[in-house]
């Protein structure tokens, strides 16, 4: 499994010059409950943000995440 720090570093979370703070919220939110019910609650706007950072940075998919 892909650990969070290096999906941090690859999206550039530290800068937050590529998006919203609060769609980084979400996706942060998303990431730290995604082995529990909490993560529906984030999860429509978390794979927003990623597939609009995805777009931006030519990310290669991480199976991981999908």
């Amino acid at each position: 499994m892909t650990k969070y720090s290096a999906i941090r570093k690859k999206l550039e979370v530290e800068c937050l010059l590529n998006g919203n703070v609060e769609d980084l919220a979400y996706f942060t939110h998303y990431l730290h409950n995604h082995e529990n019910g909490v993560s529906k609650s984030y999860e429509e706007r978390a794979k927003l943000y990623f597939d609009h950072v995805n777009e931006s940075q030519n990310i290669v998919s991480e199976p991981d995440i999908q």
